[in-house]
């Protein structure tokens, strides 16, 4: 699953779920789905671990990061649209 790589020109809000149920993965920008795929490795793992925000471990984002929320569900399009409202840029 790819996402548009240039995010040069502005802020832009990124979201992505994964819905256990369906198996399906979601990438947002800006509340608008823009990739969707069911997940190339299987099921997404749950329990201790880290999640990497920004960076692999080897490449790195460029840019600054102003906010991160995980939840224990996948967020449906309409609560992304209005969490995207709650971090300022």
């Amino acid at each position: 699953m790819t996402a548009p790589s240039d995010f040069t020109e502005r802020p832009y809000h990124l979201a992505a779920t994964y819905d256990p149920t369906s198996g399906i993965s979601r990438i947002y920008i800006d509340g608008e789905v823009v990739a969707t795929s069911a997940p190339a490795f299987g099921a997404v793992r749950t329990g201790a671990g880290t999640i990497k925000v920004g960076s692999d471990g080897v490449f790195y984002m460029r840019g600054k990061v102003s906010g991160v929320a995980v939840y224990t569900r996948a967020l449906s399009q309409e609560e992304i649209r209005r969490e995207m409202w709650c971090y300022p840029v």
